[in-house]
């Protein structure tokens, strides 16, 4: 099954959720997530369609110059 994947990109963070096919009125996504504190330190939440919490890590920075 595919499914769709919708992103909302601001300047700090990074806002995710995907959705299950075919997409209906009251679908709801069956992950979700953000990434907040991009270029400082960053954070990455993940939770499923209960509302479960799959995943809450800080990202360690990485420089490429």
């Amino acid at each position: 099954m595919k499914n769709i994947l919708v992103i909302n990109a601001g300047s700090s963070s990074l806002k995710f959720a995907v959705f299950p096919q075919p997409l209906l009125e009251d679908t709801v996504p069956i992950y979700r997530g953000q990434v907040d504190g991009i270029g400082e330190r960053a954070r990455i939440l993940i939770s499923n369609d209960l509302g479960e919490r799959l995943l809450d890590a800080l990202v360690d920075g990485v420089s490429t110059s």
